[in-house]
């Protein structure tokens, strides 16, 4: 379900189907939990280690509290952001 489909001239990218995220602090094994999910299945799983452009269009389009956008909002935000 996850294959390059390709049109006459162009390339469409892969898409994911976003289905979690993991939010942590440091120190709590979570870098652990990432890499064992990517050497589990790499064309699957996608870990991005104190990334800071999610947060940052969260909190651009749904406001500093997260307020402003309903929780498929904020989904598709992230979809948007990650791949």
């Amino acid at each position: 379900d996850q294959q390059v489909q390709e049109s006459d001239d162009e390339q469409v990218p892969k898409v994911l189907n976003f289905t979690a995220a993991a939010f942590h602090e440091s120190r709590c094994g979570s870098t652990l939990v990432a890499n064992s999910m990517i050497a589990m299945d790499p064309a699957k799983h996608r870990a991005y280690s104190e990334s800071a452009p999610p947060i940052s269009a969260m909190k651009n389009v749904c406001g500093e509290s997260f307020s402003l956008c309903s929780q498929e909002q904020a989904a598709k935000i992230l979809q948007d952001t990650i791949y």
